[in-house]
Parts: C-alpha cells; sequence; structure tokens
C-alpha cells in the first residue's frame, strides 16, 4: 500500500503471517497472485520506483524469487497470462510483456511506447492471445 509494504494474511489461521516490507522502492502500486505450477503460487508486485518483485507464496516461508527494473517511474498495473506464461505490465506510458519460465527466469517479448496518452491499465484476454491496454487522456495545451 501507500505505507510501502504488503501484509500477508493466513485465513484460516485467522492471523497475520508476514510483512514485506518495500521501503526503498516506493509505494506498491499493484499486486497479483501468479500460478505456473499447479502447487506453486507466486506473489507478483510493483512498486512506485518502476520495480517489478516477485516472491515464493508459501506461507511458511515468503521470499523474493527475482526483482525486475522495468520502468524509470511508478508500475501503473500489471496482468499475468497462465496460458503463455507471460507478464505484462504498464508504467511511463509503455505497455512492457515478458515471456516466464517455470523457475521464473524471464525474457522481455515486446515493448510498446505509446505517444500523446498514458497507459494505465493492462490485461491478457482469449487465453493469451491478446492484450488489452487502457489509456488516459494527456488533456495537454
Amino acid at each position: 500500500g501507500s505505507d510501502a509494504k504488503l501484509i500477508i494474511w493466513s485465513i484460516p489461521n485467522k492471523r497475520r503471517e508476514d510483512t514485506v516490507y518495500c521501503n526503498a522502492n516506493g509505494d506498491v502500486t499493484d499486486i497479483a497472485w501468479v500460478s505456473l505450477q499447479p502447487t506453486a503460487l507466486s506473489l507478483i508486485f510493483g512498486c512506485a520506483d518502476g520495480s517489478i518483485h516477485i516472491m515464493n507464496a508459501n506461507l511458511s516461508a515468503f521470499r523474493h524469487t527475482r526483482i525486475i527494473e522495468a520502468f524509470a517511474g511508478p508500475v501503473q498495473k500489471l496482468d499475468f497470462d497462465p496460458f503463455q506464461q507471460r507478464l505484462a505490465a504498464v508504467g511511463e506510458g509503455e505497455l512492457k510483456v515478458w515471456d516466464v519460465n517455470g523457475d521464473w527466469s524471464i525474457s522481455l517479448h515486446a515493448t510498446e511506447f505509446s505517444t500523446g496518452f498514458i497507459a494505465k491499465t493492462v490485461h491478457f484476454f482469449d487465453q493469451g492471445h491478446g492484450i488489452l491496454v487502457g489509456f488516459l487522456e494527456s488533456h495537454r495545451m
């Protein structure tokens, strides 16, 4: 949240399991749960400094798996496609899409810059064969 930390709660245990501090990365701007394998969850979150963090989501031991230095400014929105195993994010008026492997190794798949508009949201559709990006108008004079 805006206090630069994520609190992980266990609903069955009715307690806080972990706290992830992101003070060096600024506010947490978006969060997504991802599953690359049927029994393994990962937590992905974007920060105000443009970084994207990927964490192992085992309640007994949350740990960073990878950090992506994605943008010079805040990550606005991120989405994960489980069909094609791709991660997409928008920030700084730009769309980036990465291919993701089972061990969370990544490679940049595509980058698209917008001109005159600010990219605000991103969503995969059609089982990952399409991607929707929402823009704000700049209203510059």
